[in-house]
């Protein structure tokens, strides 16, 4: 078996290959991207038993399928459980959890996109009934949600299921 020295050093090296290859990637178009760095203290992985760039893999696939079953699914999952698990195991996990998340982000934005009609139409409706102007009907509207002054555009939006698009005419029906 190798020496703690050793490992360390293996170690080091591996995260800041990957530190430096995620800083290229960065520089390639800085005005859209930004990365950040890897913790290279040595000590804060050995304190978490993390002593070889497997070991070290193998915590960053653990936390990738942690957090994206927190995303799919709304809780998190035995995080025992997911170091336990193989590399394989994961891989095929994280699998079924992207394409998860891919159909869940489809069917939210379907929704969104139908929640848009349905609001259309009311701000329509409340405009052949009486409101004078879209800003009128839209506050109607925010009126029968019981979303009046104390609550912001983001908010509204978010209840409503409608994009963040609509938060700056919100905002400006809810200050009027």
């Amino acid at each position: 078996m190798e020496s703690n020295e050793a490992n360390n050093t293996a170690l080091a090296a591996h995260i800041e290959a990957i530190n430096a290859k995620s800083r290229a990637w960065a520089a390639e178009a800085p005005e859209s991207r930004f990365v950040g760095s890897m913790v290279t203290d040595i000590a804060h992985w050995n304190d978490m038993d993390v002593h070889t760039p497997a070991q070290f893999d193998h915590y960053l696939n653990v936390s990738h399928v942690y957090d994206l079953h927190k995303e799919v699914w709304g809780f998190k999952p035995d995080y025992a459980h997911l170091m336990e698990m193989s590399p394989e195991d994961l891989v095929v996990m994280e699998n079924d959890l992207s394409a998860s998340l891919e159909s869940k982000l489809s069917h939210e934005a379907a929704e969104e996109r139908q929640n848009v009609v349905e609001f259309e139409v009311e701000v329509a409706e409340m405009l052949e009934i009486g409101a004078q102007d879209r800003r009128t009907a839209i506050r109607w509207i925010l009126d029968a949600e019981e979303l009046g002054a104390q609550w912001t555009g983001d908010y509204a939006t978010w209840r409503m299921g409608l994009p963040k698009t609509y938060v700056a005419e919100f905002e400006a029906t809810l200050s009027a």
